[in-house]
């Protein structure tokens, strides 16, 4: 309150307490009690925005039935129209599966969930109608597959839950500066790798491309930013010919850069090549894609 008291004597904007709401998680009775003083309404959860839920725990089946009505109004909706098999099958792939993606890509939607989804359009696309049971007996797995393959080239939504999913990884392996991605990157770089190609998609200080381990965890910040280096630099900047080449000293830490080149000297510069870096996860050739680039789709492959 002391902060928002001193932004509005800089900004002139006070805060309206009536169309304010306050939520408390994992607070112990006194501190639940001074807060209350302050006079701000108590919400409850679950909240929604951008037509998901904003809770505080693990999303469970509750959570989930705005997602299970939406849908269900909408295979109502079709139910009087005489459409075709390829036409039910389009509205499934491009409306309702449109729909579960928009929360498959914020939530690990529960497997009672899918299911639930995977029955009401089963009997949509086999019947017509989801009221109607039985139909066709043809496991949704083989409906999912390719055209070519003897499927409609539908999405296994529990699959494509997972992959977009592991999309977000990227940005936490790419040294995204959002707060989520700055916690999570500690925890998740231990399962990637990186094949280095021409080395200039690949942080020199801040991607684990030596010995699995990031050089800014060895060197600190005066080392790298007093020897005329830069943290944005890449791997290739410092790699001419196949050996290092670094920038001249600094005159003013020269002391420093004494300590650089023992360092690189522990050690070969890898051999860089024309190609694009990769990234692999859990060093599995299965899952390479190009660093700053991924696809949902090729994902699934791997999932």
């Amino acid at each position: 309150m002391d902060f928002i008291a001193k932004f509005s004597s800089w900004s002139g904007l006070s805060p309206n307490i009536h169309k304010s709401n306050s939520f408390l998680y994992n607070c112990d009775y006194d501190f639940t009690v001074w807060f209350d003083s302050l006079m701000i309404p108590r919400g409850t959860l679950l909240v929604r925005f951008l037509g998901v839920p904003l809770i505080t725990s693990q999303l469970c089946v509750n959570d989930c039935m705005p997602l299970i009505t939406k849908i269900t109004s909408r295979l109502y909706s079709w139910t009087t129209l005489l459409l075709s098999l390829d036409g039910r099958a389009l509205l499934i792939k491009y409306v309702i599966c449109a729909i579960e993606s928009f929360w498959c890509n914020h939530f690990l939607l529960p497997g009672a969930i899918h299911a639930t989804i995977q029955s009401l359009l089963t009997r949509f696309l086999w019947c017509g109608n989801i009221n109607h049971k039985g139909g066709a007996k043809i496991a949704w797995q083989t409906v999912c597959l390719p055209r070519e393959e003897g499927g409609l080239g539908l999405k296994n939504m529990l699959e494509w839950n997972k992959a977009q999913l592991t999309g977000h990884l990227l940005k936490v392996i790419t040294n995204s500066s959002t707060l989520w991605a700055s916690w999570l990157r500690p925890l998740d770089l231990q399962f990637v790798s990186f094949h280095i190609g021409n080395g200039e998609s690949i942080s020199l200080w801040f991607d684990p491309w030596w010995n699995n381990a990031c050089l800014a965890s060895t060197l600190t910040s005066a080392v790298i930013s007093q020897c005329g280096m830069h943290h944005g630099d890449k791997l290739s900047a410092i790699i001419h010919n196949g050996s290092w080449c670094l920038p001249r000293a600094n005159p003013r830490s020269h002391h420093l850069y004494p300590v650089l080149l023992h360092w690189l000297s522990t050690f070969d510069p890898p051999a860089l090549a024309t190609d694009s870096d990769l990234l692999l996860w859990d060093g599995r050739d299965a899952i390479k894609t190009k660093l700053g680039k991924f696809g949902t789709q090729s994902g699934t492959k791997v999932i």
